[in-house]
């Protein structure tokens, strides 16, 4: 139809434009994305209140969303809320309730006013005098991913931070951009080998996605929203880390 209405006009794909339009955010959109971020860290520090032994995953997953819901979002930007994580196998979940000794991560993600900002966190239930490591381990991995986050760096820095901390790169991506949704870029060790070469730019905003793991004792996982600023980053996620006052 559009030919016979505009039998003079040349079709172009409109697709990277859209792209370089949402790769960067005004001011106005960085704040829709901070009261969608305030929301998802209510949320996810309503349910880490409730982990105790015996509580299931569902439980704490049930008490997200209500914190959520009772700040105006009805859906969730992430699809996993709160499980316990495998002492046996990386990447995977643990048994559905909370047993003593286990990390338990949750991953808060909310879409507020058209815009989406995500938070994730870890904490211990009982003691952990054996996942302190694990922690110590999870903010250096942390430091280093905040370092690769500068404007005009290429996104495979965020994949060597991994690398430079001896940890291994998890299967699933380890960095997103953030706005409407699940935007570009997208950073994993799969798409960098399929030829996925992007560079970050002042006014990005990024989910960013440390995951750290060692038999026996489990994961410790942690996602911060960051924007990344003509001077460096600037990290907009305020969720405490279970580490900062016990390292």
């Amino acid at each position: 139809m559009l030919p016979d209405a505009f039998p003079n006009a040349e079709l172009v794909d409109a697709e990277p434009a859209m792209r370089a339009a949402r790769r960067i955010k005004t001011p106005h959109e960085i704040t829709a994305m901070d009261s969608a971020l305030r929301i998802a860290e209510h949320g996810l520090a309503t349910a880490a209140a409730e982990l105790a032994p015996g509580v299931s995953e569902r439980t704490l997953a049930g008490a997200m969303m209500e914190a959520m819901a009772a700040g105006g979002v009805s859906t969730p930007a992430t699809q996993d809320a709160a499980w316990v994580t495998s002492r046996e196998r990386p990447w995977h979940r643990g048994q559905a309730e909370v047993r003593p000794g286990d990390l338990v991560a949750f991953g808060a993600g909310a879409l507020a006013n058209g815009y989406v900002a995500e938070v994730g966190r870890t904490w211990p239930v009982g003691d952990v005098s054996e996942a302190l490591t694990l922690f110590e381990r999870s903010n250096m991995l942390y430091d280093r991913m905040l370092a690769a986050c500068r404007d005009g760096a290429p996104t495979g820095e965020l994949l060597t931070a991994y690398e430079a901390v001896g940890e291994p790169i998890p299967p699933m991506p380890i960095a997103h951009g953030l706005g409407l949704g699940f935007d570009p870029p997208v950073v994993s060790e799969t798409l960098l080998a399929a030829g996925e070469h992007e560079q970050l730019d002042a006014g990005m905003v990024l989910a960013i996605t440390g995951y750290v793991w060692e038999q026996g004792i489990g994961a410790v996982f942690r996602r911060d929203t960051v924007l990344i600023t003509d001077s460096g980053v600037e990290v907009l996620t305020g969720s405490p880390s279970w580490a900062d006052g016990h390292l």
